[in-house]
């Protein structure tokens, strides 16, 4: 997985490290899991496909904050949602 990005539940705040954008929850209009689009094989046949995890914003915003396989991203989803966010596995 690669990305780098930090969460913080008390203040409400979601934060891309590398450029220090800051969001609040707010903000987040969906948290999303989707397959690489670069890789256009057929799930069926690769299952392993890379995935991003993608916020989109209330102001049109489409960040991709890391990619790593389904499994690894999964458990960060699933801690999103439980955040509150609006996490979404497609």
């Amino acid at each position: 997985m690669h990305g780098a990005f930090g969460v913080d539940g008390a203040a409400r705040t979601l934060a891309r490290t590398d450029t220090g954008q800051i969001w609040t929850f707010a903000d987040v209009r969906s948290v999303l899991l989707v397959v690489d689009v670069v890789n256009r094989a057929r799930l069926d046949v690769r299952p392993g496909l890379p995935h991003w995890l993608v916020v989109r914003t209330r102001g049109g915003e489409r960040l991709q904050l890391a990619k790593g396989g389904r499994t690894e991203l999964a458990p960060v989803m699933e801690r999103l949602a439980a955040l509150g966010l609006p996490a979404y596995m497609a």
